[in-house]
């Protein structure tokens, strides 16, 4: 129950495909024979004259969904005007493949792997963007910022934590000179000396990514895949941890604070030039999935 939600609560990052369809709204109910799965999306093309209000429901099937899961590096991607329908009944047939299953734990393992992938293939679009879009709008990423200060200043150790580490992590860490305590693997020390290694740990992720999917405009191969979904997964284990917090101790929040200090209502500004731009007067449409389920109940709006 706990993995259906922890996917559930994630869909609407899920339903992002790329394509100019903005999911906004999503609503859930695990019943005793299915889920069913209702999601809104702005259509930003669609002229504020012809704005319409439309419900469909989507098929689902979970032997496709087996199909797409097991195949995900050779999914294409989906014409413009099918993309959100399309992915929203693959994405439904996944699931219900995935809830209509008993499974051992390194089977569920190896299943949510392959969904992760499959996302992150479907997805790349708005990955890529969003770290361009930061590095546009943020100059270069706070750790531009962060990295002057450490340069300068001399501060007292303290400890990052992680909850759990993967290999690849452990690995990119011991490359840039950083390694755990010698009981507490998961404890590291952040000092001086190599603030400036983890700060570039936070910087080659993100690059890792960009670097590993290229040009997004054509389809990635499995391997290009598999290196940016190692980046990724290494990326979220450190935002788990306590090292953004750990970094932005002593006066580092102050500086971030001088540098970035009226960046608020620029990022503001381009929000609402988007939204002028796209978002006005444009149409809705919801699809509704219907999986089956196991005999839990919960409900979840987001």
């Amino acid at each position: 129950m706990r993995a259906k939600s922890a996917v559930l609560n994630s869909i609407s990052t899920v339903l992002e495909t790329g394509h100019r369809a903005i999911v906004n709204a999503v609503t859930w109910r695990i019943g005793p024979d299915c889920f069913n799965l209702l999601c809104a999306s702005n259509e930003e093309t669609v002229a504020s004259d012809q704005a319409q209000t439309m419900i469909h429901k989507v098929p689902i099937d979970p032997v496709k969904g087996r199909k797409l899961l097991s195949s995900w590096e050779d999914t294409p991607d989906l014409p413009q005007e099918e993309t959100f329908s399309t992915h929203a009944s693959q994405l439904g047939s996944i699931l219900a493949y995935i809830f209509g299953q008993n499974r051992s734990q390194e089977a569920d393992t190896v299943i949510y792997r392959d969904l992760a992938l499959f996302i992150e293939r479907r997805a790349r679009f708005n990955i890529v963007g969003r770290i361009t879009y930061v590095k546009t709008i943020w100059e270069d990423c706070p750790s531009k910022t962060m990295r002057t200060w450490y340069e300068t200043h001399t501060v007292l150790s303290s400890t990052v934590e992680f909850p759990y580490l993967v290999p690849a992590l452990i690995k990119l860490l011991a490359e840039h000179n950083l390694h755990p305590e010698p009981v507490q693997l998961k404890r590291y020390t952040l000092t001086s000396s190599n603030a400036l290694d983890w700060l570039d740990v936070l910087e080659k992720t993100l690059s890792d990514i960009t670097q590993a999917y290229g040009n997004t405009q054509v389809a990635p191969s499995s391997e290009q895949t598999l290196r940016a979904n190692e980046a990724i997964e290494n990326l979220y284990t450190l935002l788990r941890s306590n090292l953004s917090g750990a970094l932005i101790q002593h006066d580092v929040h102050t500086a971030l604070a001088r540098t970035y200090r009226g960046c608020g209502e620029l990022e503001q500004r381009k929000l609402d030039s988007i939204g002028e731009s796209g978002m006005k007067g444009s149409g809705l449409q919801i699809p509704a999935v219907s999986v089956q389920d196991d005999p839990d109940v919960d409900e979840h709006g987001k």
